[in-house]
């Protein structure tokens, strides 16, 4: 995240706890009524090849996932600009609800950018817990849907982590889940365009003792497992303690190879 992005958010956050848009801090009581959390990311390259089309892809897309029990949907297209993010994460959101769905959608961008567009949660590198990215908490649902036009449900954070230490980092920000990778496999492109990358490889993950070893850190927050995860081998993360499961290409594939997971 940006320094100038952090202040800013540094700033926001107290404002609203002052003014009561936050709830006080405190340990999040987590649902377990699901049997494995579905974490779908977005690769806009993946649906199209133009703007139009990207963006109208990952609008059906958000309503597949939703049709089908994702339970969250970050949407991660770094390299747009912060307005059209906005636009897109506000078309996902009404796609969400169009089909009377209660899937998320997380910004993966800075906090600011998140609450300009009244998403229903954000994103954020393990850096900032790291640096003390301090106070962020859920909003009010009234206050969020007043002021923010958006969702009916309280602001969600999620945060990606790869080690233990920041597992700990997270875990101590209250955030609602956490991203652990890679568990499997991580995919490297010189153009972070994967499908296009003449010059992909790939690194090996960390493996599910690690997982494992993160979920006991991070407990009681939910950690889903990230990294190489297919339909096959997510059955193996829960077993070592994951809540669900966080992927790309596996998600922008049919619905029957995962729907059954969840």
């Amino acid at each position: 995240m940006r320094r100038d992005s952090l202040w800013l958010c540094l700033i926001i956050v107290p404002m609203l706890r002052r003014g009561g848009f936050l709830y006080p801090r405190g340990r999040r009581q987590y649902t377990t009524d699901i049997r494995m959390l579905l974490c779908a990311i977005t690769n806009r390259h993946l649906v199209g090849n133009q703007p139009a089309a990207q963006r109208d892809g990952l609008i059906a897309l958000a309503r597949v996932w939703a049709e089908n029990g994702v339970a969250l949907a970050q949407l991660r297209e770094k390299d747009l600009p912060a307005e059209e993010l906005i636009l897109l994460a506000q078309a996902m959101q009404r796609a969400v609800r169009d089909v009377g769905a209660t899937t998320r959608i997380l910004l993966n961008a800075p906090l600011a950018v998140a609450l300009a567009a009244g998403a229903d949660g954000v994103h954020l590198p393990a850096s900032a817990a790291a640096q003390r990215f301090d106070g962020i908490r859920r909003l009010d649902e009234t206050r969020h849907h007043a002021i923010l036009g958006s969702a009916s449900s309280p602001f969600w954070i999620s945060m990606a982590c790869h080690t233990q230490q920041e597992v700990e980092q997270a875990r101590d920000q209250n955030v609602d889940c956490i991203l652990f990778a890679p568990v499997f496999e991580k995919r490297i492109s010189s153009r972070f365009r994967e499908e296009h990358s003449g010059d992909e490889h790939t690194l090996p993950g960390v493996g599910l003792a690690a997982l494992a070893a993160a979920c006991r850190v991070a407990h009681p927050v939910p950690v889903l497992a990230l990294g190489g995860v297919t339909a096959s081998n997510a059955a193996a993360c829960v077993a070592v303690g994951a809540s669900g499961i966080a992927a790309i290409r596996l998600f922008h594939g049919p619905p029957r190879g995962w729907s059954a997971l969840r």
